[in-house]
């Protein structure tokens, strides 16, 4: 424990120049995660690659990604189209 306090110690020392660039304002102080490397932070606690539902996955989507949407078509699409007469449009509340 006491190795990992003068090493939270060291990295809040070297980063506490930078830090206050950023926000003179800020308080920073050291954390559960002061001494991790980036190495050993993002695999713990980012969550980089973790898998997707399969309800989300590329496969179920039927598309390139699981962040894209298949092309409509639009081609028989009014050339005018007021929401208001639909409904979708309703006064103001107050």
């Amino acid at each position: 424990m006491q190795k990992r306090g003068v090493v939270g110690a060291a990295a809040y020392q070297r980063g506490g120049t930078n830090c206050c660039l950023l926000d003179p304002t800020a308080v920073h102080w050291l954390t559960q995660f002061s001494d991790l490397t980036p190495e050993e932070f993002e695999p713990g606690y980012l969550r980089l690659h973790h898998r997707l539902p399969p309800m989300f996955s590329k496969k179920a989507a039927g598309v390139g990604s699981a962040h894209e949407a298949p092309m409509l078509p639009t081609d028989d699409l009014l050339a005018d189209f007021d929401w208001k007469d639909h409904g979708a449009i309703t006064p103001v509340k107050n």
